[in-house]
């Protein structure tokens, strides 16, 4: 018996089912759901990638709540990458971090 948690630095949507570019600005607010239960960090500024991991936003995590196997949370958008970043910052990290 026990109690699984996730820890995520990375926020990962599925952008056709949870959001569209339309509005996805800077300043937005926004709600995402997640299955199973995660923990994010709160007010640190972390990447919002969609479901081929490219960098699609600068986000921070406002609040996030965990329950029956699922957890919802809300995030505001802090800046959108321009298109020729996308790849060229997350390989950046990538080197950074392995």
């Amino acid at each position: 018996m026990g109690y699984e948690i996730e820890f995520n630095w990375i926020l990962k949507i599925d952008t056709a089912e949870d959001l569209s570019q339309e509005l996805l600005k800077a300043g937005s607010v926004l709600d995402f759901h997640k299955s199973g239960r995660r923990i994010y960090p709160i007010g640190i500024p972390i990447e919002l990638v969609n479901e081929k991991w490219d960098v699609i936003a600068e986000v921070v995590i406002l609040e996030t709540t965990i329950g029956h196997d699922k957890t919802n949370g809300r995030f505001k958008v802090l800046k959108i990458p321009k298109q020729q970043c996308k790849s060229l910052y997350f390989s950046y990290k990538r080197q950074k971090l392995f």
